[in-house]
């Protein structure tokens, strides 16, 4: 019996995630009749997707012990240079999406190779290149908007399949699933665990840790870049304000679906939850018609609750293992 009672306790904190996004969705649903509508499911899906793959991103450094600010305004940076590329190109839809992730993995690799080379910290590393890209985005949109105006692009960001699952949605769990396979099955993925649980232990053990750190860095860019892609073909547009919220919505997102800001620990499965948490939160505040300014703030009260929850969890089922 006190097996069992153990084994319980220790998983509350692996089910927390899956259980509040189940209880945002119960309250939705009884306050707002309208949720369970095939439109109101479609616009959950879509508000999901970019948000997503964002997500993943910051979990790969997260589960280093780091962590990236270039979420947001890397993905803006993405965004208007492929735009411009796109441009230049006549439309060529493969240039867009291509040029994204590229840029998207470069802003990643000059993160990783100033974090690792020159041993910097990554908080005041990206918080920097976060500067960069939002101002090199600004210069080269010049304020202006591209218009997308391929069919193959305007589908990918807005249509739908048996009118209720969005094509952006279905890309983000291509890329859940790619993601899936490298976290799990690859060595930078066995590695990037590694890392966080013990670097020191992965550098003794003669793993080239410099070398998948900043490999760590170029994914969580090329998840950013295809972010770029998803946002900017669901507005139709390419501006340099796309980055919206997804700075800190997908942090948020990552680590309410479990992954550990101190390192070595979270799914990928994790993340997709914590994205829909985050979303349904974002709902629920908008179907309350809760003002603008107050709305980060609230939001932002509920992921700290969120998180002391997790990590007094964590404290009490570290107490029990090591009694």
């Amino acid at each position: 019996m006190e097996g069992k009672k153990f084994d319980v306790r220790g998983n509350i904190q692996k089910f927390a995630p899956v259980i509040l996004m189940l209880a945002l969705m119960l309250v939705l649903t009884i306050v707002n009749r309208n949720f369970l509508t095939a439109q109101s499911i479609y616009n959950l899906l879509l508000q999901v997707s970019a948000l997503g793959v964002v997500g993943l991103g910051a979990m790969t450094v997260l589960l280093t012990a780091g962590i990236d600010f270039t979420g947001g305004f890397g993905l803006s940076l993405a965004g208007v240079s492929a735009g411009a590329l796109y441009v230049y190109t006549g439309g060529n839809s493969a240039v867009l999406v291509v040029a994204a992730v590229a840029i998207g993995a470069l802003v990643g690799l000059v993160n990783g190779l100033i974090i690792v080379k020159m041993g910097l910290n990554p908080f005041i590393t990206t918080l920097a290149t976060m500067s960069v890209c939002k101002g090199v985005s600004m210069i080269i949109s010049e304020g202006r908007q591209v218009k997308i105006e391929s069919s193959f692009l305007l589908n990918l960001g807005s249509g739908k399949i048996a009118g209720i699952i969005p094509w952006s949605f279905l890309a983000f769990l291509a890329v859940a699933a790619i993601m899936y396979i490298l976290m799990n099955y690859t060595k930078l993925g066995i590695y990037t665990y590694a890392m966080g649980g013990n670097e020191d232990a992965v550098a003794y053990s003669g793993i080239n840790k410099g070398l998948y750190k900043i490999l760590v860095y170029v994914v969580a860019g090329v998840c950013y870049g295809f972010a770029a892609v998803l946002t900017s073909c669901q507005v139709s547009v390419i501006t340099s304000n796309i980055s919206g919220d997804y700075l800190m919505d997908g942090i948020a997102a990552a680590v309410v679906g479990g992954t550990s800001m101190q390192g070595g620990k979270g799914t990928v499965q994790g993340v997709v939850i914590g994205a829909f948490i985050i979303t349904l939160i974002t709902t629920m505040l908008n179907f309350f018609r809760v003002p603008m300014l107050l709305r980060d703030v609230i939001k932002g009260l509920i992921i700290i609750g969120i998180l002391i929850f997790g990590v007094a969890i964590d404290k009490i089922s570290s107490r029990k293992r090591a009694a």
